[in-house]
C-alpha cells in the first residue's frame, strides 16, 4: 500500500509533529496534500524532510511534563526532553536538504547601511 506524505512525515523522527506542522512543510515544498511519497520525485520528499528536520529543531527543550516536588522529594511524569547536540544536528540536517536545492531560509533579506550620527547644538 502507497503511503501518504502526510504519514511519512510524521514517522521520520520522534517528535509529535502536528498536523498543522505537516500542512506547512508541504506549503513550503510545493507538495500537494494526500500525495503518495511514490509519487514525489527525490527533490520534493527531501524538501519536506528538510523543512519537517527545521520544525523539528525549533520545538521546546522539554514538552509535556507534569514535576511535583516537597522537600527534596521530586517526581516527573511523561514528557520528552531533547538535548542542543540534538537540536543542533536536526537543525544542520534540514538546512544541508536545502542547501542541496540553493535554498537558505536563514538568509536575511534585510541590510544595515551605517551612515554615522549627526550631533546637533542644543537650543536654549
Amino acid at each position: 500500500m502507497a503511503k501518504l506524505i502526510e504519514d511519512y512525515l510524521k514517522d521520520l523522527t520522534a517528535f509529535d509533529i502536528t498536523d498543522g506542522a505537516i500542512e506547512n512543510v508541504l506549503i513550503q515544498a510545493h507538495v500537494i496534500p494526500g500525495s503518495t511519497v511514490e509519487s514525489l520525485t527525490v527533490k520534493q520528499r527531501e524538501l519536506c524532510m528538510g523543512y519537517t528536520y527545521l520544525w523539528c529543531a525549533t520545538t521546546p527543550t522539554i514538552s509535556g511534563s507534569v514535576e511535583d516536588a516537597d522537600s527534596g522529594w521530586s517526581h516527573r511524569e511523561g514528557g520528552k526532553q531533547t538535548s542542543a547536540y540534538d537540536k543542533r544536528l536536526l537543525r544542520q540536517m534540514g538546512l544541508d536538504l536545502l542547501a542541496k536545492y540553493g535554498i537558505n531560509p536563514i538568509k536575511s533579506t534585510i541590510h544595515v547601511v551605517p551612515r554615522g550620527m549627526r550631533v546637533f547644538p542644543r537650543h536654549k
